[in-house]
């Protein structure tokens, strides 16, 4: 059968496909054939590994990080021989998607702190609940600022002024190094308090005229 590659990673990976606790059983199935497909195809189904990432309970997440990493390695196969090949476009996508798995469901602090270097290139196009909840469940202290402080950066370059506001808001509340990303912190000067507000309030004269 075309998908038959497919549901046997998915079934020796015991992922119960059957019964997913939020992604429905008709979403995965859905996504199951789209890997076999063409290239838009490919890119939809990355996509949405993404948004499972941010928004799916842990059984999903695990489901998605055992497709992510088949496809990226060339594990699955379609009619039987035929493995999916990604574009350079879409192996993007899906390296975007197997970090951003990574961040929320790795036991190892080494792998989620690679992971977040790799989502941070891409902060601000990936969805918001992704970092929310990274940093709701992240236990280690160091990493858990470094994760709101990629937030916080991926807010600052928002193409939504209203985030943009609240970020600038939250860096004059708290002007120190942590409000900054990693890569930032080790070659930007801190503004000053007063640099801050006054960018606060250009910001919110930009936005009344939008």
């Amino acid at each position: 059968m075309r998908y038959l590659g497919v549901l046997a990673i998915c079934v020796a990976a015991g992922l119960a496909i059957a019964r997913p606790s939020v992604a429905k059983a008709d979403e995965r199935a859905d996504l199951i054939g789209k890997v076999c497909g063409d290239a838009a195809a490919m890119g939809d189904v990355g996509r949405a590994l993404i948004q499972m990432a941010a928004n799916g309970s842990a059984d999903d997440r695990n489901w998605a990080a055992t497709i992510t990493r088949s496809v990226i390695d060339r594990k699955l196969s379609c009619d039987g021989s035929r493995s999916p090949l990604l574009s350079l476009k879409n192996r993007a996508i899906f390296e975007i998607a197997d970090a951003a798995l990574t961040l929320r469901g790795s036991p190892d602090p080494a792998r989620r702190s690679a992971a977040l270097r790799i989502l941070e290139r891409q902060a601000s196009s990936l969805p918001e609940p992704l970092f929310d909840a990274a940093i709701r469940d992240e236990t280690d202290p160091g990493l858990k600022a470094q994760i709101a402080a990629v937030a916080q950066g991926a807010a600052l370059n928002s193409s939504d002024p209203a985030k943009r506001i609240a970020a600038i808001g939250r860096i004059a509340a708290n002007p120190d190094r942590r409000a900054l990303t990693p890569t930032e912190a080790a070659t930007a000067a801190v503004p000053s308090r007063e640099d801050l507000l006054a960018g606060l309030r250009a910001t919110h004269a930009l936005a009344s005229l939008v």
